[in-house]
């Protein structure tokens, strides 16, 4: 008896495929690399508007003050990243050199 029972379940290899192992091979790099720049980023951001504020307060113009502060803050943001992109943070290890052991012959003194 032939009864109608809906759309067969796409199965194999798609497109959804391809984007699962994209972000399977992503996601860690993300987190080691990305999180925490965009946590220092989020920190100095967050000071920069409490201190924009804090002279908006005080009377201020706040486009001199956003100014002022957001260029301090990209400064602090490029030393920053000039000392982790220096390339002195992670170093590679160095091959340990086998000890050689010297072969006495006849003819070594």
């Amino acid at each position: 008896m032939y009864v109608y029972r809906g759309v067969p379940i796409q199965q194999g290899a798609g497109l959804g495929s391809v984007f699962k192992k994209f972000l399977r091979y992503m996601i860690p790099h993300v987190k080691e690399y990305a999180a925490p720049i965009a946590k220092t980023v989020g920190k100095e951001l967050l000071s920069s508007s409490t201190s924009i504020i804090k002279d908006a307060i005080a009377g201020e113009n706040i486009r001199k003050a956003a100014k002022r502060h957001l260029s301090n803050t990209v400064d602090t943001l490029s030393e920053k990243a000039d000392k982790y992109l220096d390339g002195k943070g992670k170093c590679k290890h160095k091959k340990r050199r086998t000890s050689k052991k010297y072969l006495h012959d006849i003819f070594s003194v």
